[in-house]
C-alpha cells in the first residue's frame, strides 16, 4: 500500500439532525491499525473534549488498515447537535517494532509498512508544527536569527504571571505588562475605568463623554444631558457608616438645583444663600403616622417660612389640626379663623 502526498491527519465533522447511525464519516489517510484512530467529541458549548473509545462509541468500517478511515458512531453517540463536533485524527506511535536479521528473508509487504510507518509519522510531525502550532513563516525577516526569534530562555520564576509577547526587535519575550497599556493587574483598583486616550490606555476614576446609562435591557436607565461651557454639575458623594450619601450642586457657590419634566418646565426648585447652617428635613413615617417637614440646622430657634408669591395666599387643602400645640377643635372661634391675615 502507498501513502499519498497528503496533508491531512485530521478532520472535522460538524453535528447534523441527518445523521444517524448508518452514516459513515470518512478521513482520508491511511492507518496501519485501528488503535492509531482517535476520535474525540466537542462540545461546542461548553469547549469540554470527550475522547471516545473504538466498540464504545464508534466502529471502524473500513477494517483494520486501510487507505482512509471510515467509522460509524454507536447508538446515542451519532453527533446531531449544531452545537457538537468530532475529530478524527491519527496519532501514529514513534516506533519500528519489526527485527531485520542478517541472512533472513526480506518480507516486501513488512518492509512496505515500515517504509509507509515513517512517510505516516513525517506526516504527523508536519501537521502538528504547520496546522495547529503558532510559527514563524519561511519568508520571515528577524533582527537575529528564527531560533533566537521563537526561543523562551528566561526561567520558571521571572515567567510567572507574566504575558507573552514580542520585544522591540519582534522576538518572543515575556513582559511585564502588554504594550501600550500603561497599567498592570496590581495598579488597578475596584471602580477604576480604563479608557483610551487617543494614544493609549490610562487608567482613570473619572468616566468621560457618558451621555446614558443602559439598564440590562439595553433600555435608558438615565441620561445626562450637556450645556456647552457648563460650570455647574452634580456631585454624588458616598458616606461612612451612620451618615447618609449626598447628592449636591457643586461648580459656582450657591446654585442650588432645579428639576424639571421631560418638557422643560419647572417642578421644583432648591435655592441656596451663602454660609447657610439652617434647613427643611423631610422625615418619613410608620403606619398610622404622618411624615414631618422640619426646620433643622445650626441654630438653636428656627422658623419654618412659607411665602406666597405677590397676592398670593396660602390655602390649606384639609383639617388643621393643631396649631402650637391647641387643638383646632377646641377653638371657639374656629370657623371664623382665617390663617395669614
Amino acid at each position: 500500500m502507498t501513502v499519498s502526498a497528503t496533508t491531512e491527519t485530521r478532520k472535522q465533522f460538524t453535528g447534523n439532525a441527518s445523521y444517524t447511525t448508518s452514516t459513515d464519516f470518512t478521513a482520508a489517510f491511511k492507518y496501519l491499525d485501528t488503535s492509531e484512530i482517535k476520535v474525540t467529541h466537542t462540545n461546542a458549548s461548553t469547549s469540554v473534549d470527550t475522547p471516545y473509545t473504538e466498540g464504545t462509541h464508534y466502529s471502524v468500517e473500513s477494517g483494520a488498515t486501510a487507505a482512509s478511515v471510515t467509522i460509524r458512531f454507536l447508538t446515542s453517540y451519532v453527533p446531531t447537535a449544531t452545537t457538537e463536533y468530532v475529530t478524527i485524527y491519527r496519532d501514529t506511535a514513534f516506533s519500528q517494532l519489526t527485527d531485520y536479521t542478517e541472512g533472513s528473508s526480506l518480507d516486501a509487504e513488512t518492509l512496505e509498512q515500515n517504509f509507509d510507518k515513517a512517510v505516516m509519522l513525517v506526516q504527523q510531525v508536519n501537521n502538528n508544527l504547520t496546522d495547529l502550532y503558532i510559527a514563524f513563516s519561511a519568508t520571515n525577516d528577524f533582527n537575529t536569527t528564527a531560533a533566537a526569534a521563537s526561543q523562551i530562555s528566561i526561567n520558571k520564576a521571572d515567567r510567572s504571571s507574566k504575558y507573552l509577547g514580542f520585544d522591540s526587535d519582534g522576538d518572543i519575550s515575556v513582559l511585564a505588562a502588554i504594550a501600550g497599556l500603561t497599567l498592570t493587574e496590581s495598579g488597578v483598583s475596584i471602580g477604576d475605568i480604563v479608557a483610551h486616550d487617543g494614544s493609549g490606555y490610562v487608567n482613570s476614576k473619572t468616566l468621560a463623554r457618558l451621555s446614558q446609562i443602559l439598564d440590562s435591557n439595553g433600555n435608558e436607565a438615565i441620561k445626562f444631558g450637556t450645556t456647552a461651557s457648563a460650570v455647574n454639575e452634580i456631585t454624588v458623594t458616598n458616606a461612612a457608616t451612620g451618615n447618609p450619601p449626598t447628592i449636591s450642586a457643586t461648580g459656582e457657590v450657591d446654585k442650588g438645583i432645579d428639576f424639571e419634566n421631560s418638557e422643560s418646565e419647572e417642578l421644583l426648585k432648591l435655592a441656596s444663600v451663602s454660609s447657610a447652617v439652617n434647613e427643611i428635613t423631610c422625615t418619613n413615617a410608620a403606619t398610622n403616622n404622618g411624615p414631618t417637614l422640619s426646620a433643622t440646622g445650626g441654630d438653636a430657634n428656627v422658623d419654618i417660612n412659607l411665602s406666597p408669591k405677590g397676592t398670593g395666599e396660602l390655602n390649606v387643602d384639609g383639617k388643621v389640626k393643631s396649631i402650637n400645640g391647641q387643638s383646632m377643635a377646641q377653638t371657639p372661634f374656629m370657623s371664623n379663623l382665617i390663617l395669614g391675615f
